[in-house]
């Protein structure tokens, strides 16, 4: 099970149904041997009202097993379902009784908690109108005025609770992107980094082999960085390095992808492309950045080195390798050059 739908990923999704079954499990065999007890003659409500909440107990230790059960395969509409479920066996006891549990109708709080943090956003939302219409009901059917004002305090409580959760949980999720971000991202360039790359690589290399299509690589280096640096400072350096970054990125396809995949060293994947085209892209590529540098404070000049799947390589390690070779030859050569493996 790789994605599941509304945002939630398979390591959530598993942990929501581990922790809703649990839930239910304890809960309702609390509730069940609660109720047993009272029945064994502890002092208590009518045979009735015990009778009804070890129902309830029971069929929530139900629920819970079915969920710990199908694990992973539960199906979504079931776990989504789940907190309404669960606010309607807490209110039925009042429900179908003047009676109410120890507890009461503030356990309300959990299954709206557990769909306002686990679940997305629109089920926490019916969860919550769900429950505050479950608490008029029981404040009608007492028709007391200390139930009117006990479902009023827990209802303003679930409010308060979804709005929270719910905000926390944007928030949350707002700064994991940026992490996740900002690790896959060369901080200089705004350029993928390494890390990224080779993640990309892999994904494009499981398409090529279910769907066939050449793909290359371009293994691109800076000439002379470490005398640029020597001799202009770091910041020149640094210039250099986001202005190259800039015209790699304004010369690359649709569907191709380029990465700083070291200190002066890029990388560019083209997709759909046979290693011929793809040393006639080096070339271009060539060309444009000795054009476009000369105007630059510091004029630059790169070598490439090409390799190509399936005709250098047959795996993306094979396929980093024999560009990275191809850019060692370039280089020596005497640089500003191409280099095919």
């Amino acid at each position: 099970m790789g994605e599941v739908a509304d945002g939630l990923d398979a390591p959530a999704f598993r942990f929501a149904v581990r922790t809703a079954g649990v839930m239910l499990f304890v809960s309702g065999s609390f509730a069940a041997l609660w109720a047993v007890a009272v029945v064994g003659g502890v002092p208590g409500p009518d045979v009735h009202w015990r009778v009804v909440v070890f129902t309830v107990g029971v069929s929530a230790v139900g629920f819970g097993a079915v969920l710990l059960l199908l694990g992973r395969r539960t199906p979504k509409w079931l776990l989504f379902a789940f907190p309404q479920v669960t606010a309607g066996l807490i209110c039925l006891p009042p429900l179908v009784s003047h009676e109410s549990t120890p507890a009461g109708s503030i356990l309300l709080v959990w299954p709206v908690l557990f769909a306002g943090y686990l679940l997305p956003e629109r089920v926490a939302w019916v969860t919550l109108a769900v429950s505050l219409g479950l608490l008029v009901a029981v404040a009608l059917r007492k028709h007391t005025s200390d139930a009117v004002a006990t479902s009023v305090e827990v209802g303003l409580s679930l409010v308060a609770t979804v709005y929270i959760t719910v905000h926390l949980r944007r928030n949350n999720r707002a700064l994991v992107a940026t992490l996740r971000r900002e690790a896959r991202t060369d901080p200089l360039t705004g350029l993928a980094n390494r890390r990224a790359f080779d993640d990309l690589l892999e994904r494009e290399f499981g398409l090529y082999e279910r769907h066939g299509g050449p793909m290359a690589l371009l293994a691109i280096d800076i000439d002379h960085f470490k005398r640029l640096n020597d001799c202009s400072g770091h910041p020149a350096g640094d210039a250099a390095l986001v202005a190259l970054a800039a015209v790699l990125a304004a010369h690359v396809r649709h569907g191709d992808s380029v990465a700083r995949t070291g200190g002066e060293e890029f990388a560019m994947l083209l997709t759909d492309c046979p290693a011929g085209v793809a040393q006639r892209r080096a070339h271009a590529l060539l060309a444009v950045v000795a054009a476009e540098s000369a105007a630059w404070p510091d004029p630059i000049t790169i070598s490439i080195g090409v390799a190509a799947i399936p005709d250098h390589a047959g795996a993306p390690a094979e396929l980093v390798t024999a560009a990275d070779t191809a850019l060692y030859a370039a280089k020596a050569a005497g640089r500003n050059t191409v280099a095919a493996a």
